[in-house]
């Protein structure tokens, strides 16, 4: 078992065989990019803060959208657990223990930073290998029942599902979702046009997350007529929701971006972030 105490130095790059153990562990199939294994076997630094700032909200989007499913086929996956219980600090780092991944760490973190490096493993795969790829890892990481979503999560398979009645549950968990997916559109935008640090890009996305603009941005009439602002902001996350329900990540991603009002770097595309000068180590 490594130790518990970082190096002195940073590491600053990652073996072939390092990069293809990582991926192994993580269950992915797409080459990790050497610099970001570099991050994750030494999960500090700037490069990892930015990996697990990213994966955090792509994780709640695969999370949300496991939860829709849940309840739409009656399983009983999660009876129990919510959303936050099944991403929360201590589920992760609880979850990481028997994937096989900090045995491959140069040090050992703690519980906190675990949590941090599951995350940031996420979003590692996500830029080598798409929603694909990512779903992969958060299901060997976090939660296996996840895998099962494969193919509703890439390309959705309903592509004529009905509007949900406003008054609904259904419509209720488009929201959710659709509120989720806002947040990853808005973050894979940011890591592709901003090297800030986490602290920056939250301060960056708060804004362009707010309630307020995305009912200006969205263009959204509510079918049901005039109503309050929180009504209508459902009915702009909702959209969003039904973009992932009918047609999949890329398509929910790149709705998000319209209204967000965001340029194609979060189109949902893995190239945006990986050819981007914003990944500083």
């Amino acid at each position: 078992m490594p130790s518990t105490v970082p190096p002195p130095h940073r590491r600053r790059a990652a073996s072939p065989d390092e990069a293809l153990a990582l991926a192994r562990a993580l269950g992915t199939t797409a080459p990790l990019r050497r610099s970001d294994v570099a991050a994750l076997l030494d999960p500090r630094g700037h490069r990892f803060q930015r990996l697990e700032w990213l994966g955090d909200s792509l994780l709640d989007h695969v999370t949300a959208h496991h939860r829709v499913l849940v309840v739409e086929d009656g399983g009983e996956c999660c009876a129990g657990r919510s959303h936050a219980g099944l991403v929360s600090d201590r589920d992760l780092a609880a979850s990481v223990e028997d994937a096989g991944v900090l045995h491959l760490l140069d040090w050992r973190p703690g519980v906190r930073r675990r949590a941090d490096l599951v995350e940031a493993c996420v979003a590692a795969a996500w830029l080598a290998g798409g929603w694909a790829d990512a779903l992969a890892a958060a299901a060997t990481l976090v939660h296996a029942a996840f895998a099962r979503d494969r193919d509703r999560l890439l390309r959705g398979g309903a592509p004529h599902r009905p509007e949900p009645p406003c008054s609904s549950d259904d419509f209720r968990r488009a929201a959710t979702l659709g509120s989720f997916t806002l947040e990853a559109a808005a973050s894979v935008h940011l890591v592709a046009v901003d090297a800030g640090d986490e602290g920056e890009l939250s301060a960056r996305r708060h804004p362009l997350l707010a309630g307020r603009r995305l009912v200006r941005e969205a263009g959204v009439r509510p079918p049901c007529g005039p109503t309050s602002s929180g009504h209508h902001l459902d009915h702009v996350q909702a959209l969003v929701g039904m973009a992932q329900l009918r047609d999949g990540a890329v398509a929910a991603v790149a709705t998000a971006s319209g209204v967000l009002g965001l340029g194609s770097t979060a189109s949902g595309t893995v190239e945006a972030c990986s050819t981007s000068t914003g990944w500083g180590s």
